[in-house]
C-alpha cells in the first residue's frame, strides 16, 4: 500500500538518567516514509503516565512530563503520515528520573557592628521552599525574624558564621547547606563622667597609653593584680618618668596594659558621656584556671548572668576545691553596686540581702566591656555521702498529673529533675524542676526547689533518701502546686553509664525533638557543641553543649532564644544535658534549662 511507514529505529534516552522530570527523549526518525511524508512523531511511556509535549510534531526531541521519581521507564516512539500510524520503535534503554538537586546562593553580608543588627538573603533551588537561617557561632550573633533572616551581633567582635538551608519535596532534594560569614566590628567604649568599671573581653592585649591618652577624659586607669596583690596605675597628666616615681612613691605599678580577660577602672572627668576607641580582637571566656584565690578583677566575652557564671565555672572551681565567694559590678548610670552571692541564691535569701544592703540587683547578663570582682573563697572536697548521691534515676511519681520522672544529681549537690510520661522506649517531659541539695548519710534535702512546670517557677523543697549502692532514691516534693512522692532508681532499658565521660560526638548532627508546649524543634548541633534550633512555632534558638569537666555523662548547656514568637524573647539560659542510649539501638537527648533569675525554665527532649 503505498505511503505505508516501514518501521522506526529504537529511541534514545538523553541523559540516561535524570533529575526530577521531565525526560527528553531523542531518536532518529523513521528509516522508511513509503513514500508519504511524515507529519509527527508520538513518544510514549512505560509504565504509562508520561506526557509528550511535542506530540504529533515532526521535531526529533521530544520532552515527556507526568513522570514519577524513582520508577523506571522505558520509551518507544510511532511515526505518523498519510497512511497511519507505523509500529513502535523497540524499547529504548531503561532509566529512572531521581529528584533535582537545589543549591542555595547567598546575597552580599551585611556590614554589623558590636549590637547591631542586619539582614542576611539567600535564592535557593526549584522546590519554592523557603530558605531558613541559623547562626552557627551563637556567641557571636544570633537570628531572628521571618526564616530567621534577621541577624543580631551580641557583645563581642569576631566571625559570626550564618548557615542557609532549603528543604526538599518530591521532585527535589533539600539543598547542601550553605554558609556566610559576617565580621562583627567593635564599637566605641562609653565612658560616664566619675567611675567606670570596664573589661577587656577580647584576646589583644590593651595599650593603656594609647587609649586613654586624653587627658581632658581620663584622670586614672586602675588594675588590680590579684596575684602581687597590689594595685596597678595609669594617669595620662604625667610623664613616663613622672608617672614611674609618683607610682614607686605610693606602692602601685605603672599600668601599661590591659591583658585578655582583666577588668579595670577608669576615672573620667568629662561632663557627659565619651566615647573612646573599641578594644579589637577574637572573644576571650573566663575559665575556672584564670581565678585565685581572693578577689580578682575580671572580664569575659560570654554574656552570662552571674548565677550562670557561677553554674559554668562550678564544676572545675570545686573539683580545685574553690568557690565563687561573691560577685560584684559597678552600675556607673546609678552609681551602685549590683551584687550577687550563690549561697545566698541558694537559700533563697539573695532579694532580701540585697534590698537590705541597698545594692542593686544583679540578674542581667554581664556585657564583654564589663569588668567584674569576683571573691573566691577556698573550700573543703566534696563529702563521700554527697558523692554517693550523684548520678541519674527514673521511677514513679504519685499525687502528680505526671506518673514519671528522671533526675540528674550532680557532684556539687545540685539536681535537675525532669517530669511526664515514659513510654516503652521515649520520655516525654512535661516540666522541670531543679535547685541545690545535700546528702548526707542516705538523706538528701533541699530548700530552694523550684517548679518550671509553673510561669512564674513556683518555690518548694525536697526531702528524699538513696542508697548509694542500689542507686535508688525515694521521697516527696513540696510546693505551692502540692505535694508528691517519687521513687526510682536507674533507667530502665538504657544503657546509660553515668560515670562515662560525655563525648559530643554522641549528640551532633541533626534531632526532631519537641519542647514542653507539645511544639516539634528541629535541632542541629555541631561537632563543636554549638547548636541551633527552630520550633513549629516560628522561636529560633541557639547555644552550645560541653562535657562536663566533672568527667561525668553530662553536658552543660548554655541557650539564648531569638526574638518573638518565642515565649521568653532574647532570654539567655543554662542547665544540664544527657544523651542516653537506649536498648532498641536509639538515643534520647534530654535537655533542661533555666533564665539567671530562676523563674523560668524550658526543655527539649528527642530519639533518634
Amino acid at each position: 500500500m503505498s505511503g505505508l511507514l516501514c518501521c522506526m529505529d529504537g529511541a534514545r534516552i538523553t541523559p540516561h538518567q535524570f533529575e526530577s522530570h521531565p525526560a527528553t527523549i531523542s531518536f532518529a526518525g523513521s528509516l522508511n516514509n513509503g513514500g508519504s511524508v511524515v507529519t509527527g512523531y508520538t513518544v510514549t511511556s512505560t509504565p504509562a503516565g508520561g506526557v509528550d509535549s511535542q506530540a504529533g510534531t515532526t521535531a526529533l526531541t521530544h520532552t515527556v512530563t507526568g513522570l514519577t521519581n524513582g520508577t523506571p521507564y522505558t520509551f518507544t516512539v510511532v511515526a505518523t503520515n498519510g497512511a497511519g500510524d507505523s509500529a513502535a520503535s523497540t524499547a529504548s534503554n531503561s532509566v529512572t528520573p531521581v529528584q533535582g538537586s537545589q543549591l542555595i546562593s547567598f546575597g552580599s553580608a551585611p556590614v554589623m557592628a558590636v549590637g547591631g543588627a542586619g539582614t542576611v538573603s539567600a535564592t535557593g533551588g526549584a522546590s519554592g521552599n523557603a530558605v531558613t537561617f541559623t547562626s552557627t557561632t551563637p556567641t557571636i550573633c544570633t537570628v531572628s525574624g521571618t526564616n530567621g533572616s534577621t541577624v543580631t551581633a551580641l557583645a563581642a567582635a569576631g566571625t559570626c558564621t550564618i548557615a542557609a538551608n532549603q528543604a526538599g519535596n518530591a521532585n527535589y532534594n533539600a539543598a547542601p547547606q550553605a554558609t556566610q560569614t559576617i565580621t562583627i566590628a567593635q564599637t566605641g567604649i562609653a565612658l560616664l563622667p566619675g567611675w567606670n568599671l570596664l573589661g577587656n573581653a577580647s584576646d589583644q592585649p590593651v595599650a593603656v597609653d594609647a587609649v586613654f591618652a586624653d587627658k581632658a577624659i581620663v584622670n586614672t586607669v586602675w588594675k588590680w593584680d590579684a596575684t602581687a596583690m597590689g594595685w596597678q596605675f595609669f594617669t595620662p597628666t604625667l610623664s613616663a618618668a613622672a608617672l614611674q616615681t609618683y607610682a614607686t612613691g605610693k606602692n602601685y605599678a605603672v599600668l601599661s596594659a590591659i591583658n585578655p580577660g582583666e577588668g579595670f577602672w577608669v576615672n573620667v572627668s568629662a561632663k557627659a558621656k565619651t566615647i573612646v576607641p573599641a578594644f579589637s580582637g577574637a572573644p576571650f571566656y573566663l575559665g575556672a584556671s584564670q581565678l585565685v584565690t581572693g578577689w580578682n578583677l575580671m572580664a569575659s566575652a560570654d554574656e552570662k548572668t552571674p548565677s550562670q557564671l557561677n553554674a559554668g565555672l562550678s564544676s572545675s572551681l570545686v573539683a580545685a576545691n574553690k568557690s565563687i565567694s561573691t560577685l560584684w559590678s559597678w552600675n556607673a548610670a546609678s552609681s551602685a553596686w549590683q551584687f550577687y552571692a550563690p549561697t545566698l541564691e541558694a537559700n533563697g535569701q539573695l532579694a532580701s540581702y540585697i534590698a537590705g544592703k541597698g545594692y542593686l540587683p544583679f540578674t542581667s547578663a554581664l556585657a564583654a566591656i564589663d569588668g567584674f570582682w569576683v571573691n573566691i573563697s577556698t573550700t573543703t572536697p566534696s563529702t563521700p555521702a554527697l558523692v554517693g548521691a550523684e548520678g541519674v534515676y527514673a521511677g514513679t511519681l504519685t499525687g502528680a498529673v505526671s506518673s514519671a520522672f528522671q533526675m540528674l544529681i550532680l557532684e556539687n549537690g545540685e539536681y535537675w529533675s525532669m517530669y511526664g510520661t515514659q513510654s516503652t522506649s521515649v520520655f516525654y517531659v512535661r516540666g522541670v524542676a531543679q535547685g541545690a541539695g545535700v546528702a548526707n548519710s542516705g538523706s538528701f534535702t533541699s530548700a530552694n526547689l523550684k517548679d518550671f512546670g509553673y510561669a512564674p517557677a513556683l518555690a518548694g523543697t525536697v526531702n528524699a533518701t538513696y542508697n548509694s549502692t542500689a542507686k535508688t532514691v525515694s521521697g516527696t516534693i513540696s510546693s505551692a502546686g502540692g505535694s508528691l512522692s517519687f521513687s526510682g532508681g536507674p533507667i530502665a532499658g538504657s544503657l546509660y553509664d553515668y560515670n562515662k565521660p560525655a563525648a559530643l560526638s554522641t549528640i551532633a548532627g541533626a534531632w526532631s525533638a519537641s519542647g514542653l508546649g507539645g511544639e516539634t524543634i528541629a535541632v542541629n548541633i555541631l561537632s563543636n557543641g554549638t547548636f541551633a534550633a527552630t520550633s513549629s512555632l516560628g522561636c529560633h534558638f541557639s547555644g552550645a553543649f560541653a562535657p562536663r569537666a566533672s568527667g561525668k555523662n553530662v553536658f552543660n548547656v548554655t541557650l539564648k532564644f531569638g526574638s518573638s514568637p518565642c515565649a521568653l524573647p532574647g532570654v539567655s539560659g543554662s542547665g544540664m544535658a544527657i544523651a542516653s542510649p537506649l536498648a532498641n539501638g536509639k538515643t534520647q537527648l534530654l535537655v533542661a534549662a533555666i533564665d539567671g533569675t530562676r523563674n523560668y525554665g524550658t526543655a527539649v527532649f528527642g530519639t533518634r
